[in-house]
């Protein structure tokens, strides 16, 4: 823009509001754009927006929905009972679990038992729900295997009591193979231990067949 000077070479002084009126009309033309083209988009997009947020709300519902009838498919709850000969146990367990037991009067190990979601898998990798064992090895040496691993702090104990029986509770790396939990008990001349093999059924583990485990004094 050629700027205009008087005779006596200054700026001629009208034109200094044309100037700043020029630069205003630009600035509210490009904000009449910007505007223009957001109203556009909106305008053009809303319905696929309102489409794609209702389809999200309707996924989050559903993963709810879901997760709530799995919770309430477990109820209610199945309930084993070993023989008094081995020293009675009172195992609870969602209902859609299946169990296998082994039981004997006698022998090393008269009770060996696997519960799982559905079916009880014979295939090794599998990582069961919940497993108790009932054999006649020292309680105190049981409990001191795990004695390396608090040190290494790949586990943590804590005491564990069921019927006024006092034992203990081991949380974390309970075998070099997976993460669980394990309680471990005295019982009579020998002892039990009650565990998951994996930490997907964690909360299963403590609130229904924890919170629930029964066993003689």
């Amino acid at each position: 823009m050629q700027i205009h000077r008087n005779q006596r070479g200054n700026i001629d002084p009208l034109l200094i509001p044309l100037v700043v009126s020029v630069v205003l009309v630009v600035g509210l033309a490009g904000f009449g754009i910007w505007s223009y083209l957001q109203f556009s988009d909106q305008r053009d997009n809303t319905d696929q927006k309102i489409a794609a947020a209702v389809s999200e709300a309707e996924v989050v519902q559903k993963e709810v929905l879901e997760a709530d009838f799995a919770e309430r498919a477990k109820a209610p709850f199945d309930t084993w009972v070993s023989a008094t000969s081995i020293g009675s146990i009172e195992l609870t367990y969602p209902r859609l679990w299946s169990g296998y037991v082994d039981e004997k009067d006698r022998g090393s190990k008269p009770l060996n038992g696997f519960f799982h979601p559905n079916v009880v898998s014979a295939d090794a990798d599998t990582r069961y729900a919940l497993r108790i064992l009932v054999d006649e090895s020292n309680y105190a040496k049981v409990v001191a295997t795990y004695d390396k691993a608090i040190e290494k702090k790949t586990v943590k104990s804590k005491p564990f009591t069921v019927n006024g029986v006092s034992g203990v509770k081991v949380d974390g790396q309970i075998d070099k193979d997976y993460e669980g939990s394990i309680v471990i008990l005295p019982l009579r001349d020998k002892t039990v231990r009650i565990w998951t093999e994996s930490k997907t059924y964690l909360s299963d583990f403590e609130k229904i067949v924890l919170a629930n485990l029964a066993l003689e004094k």
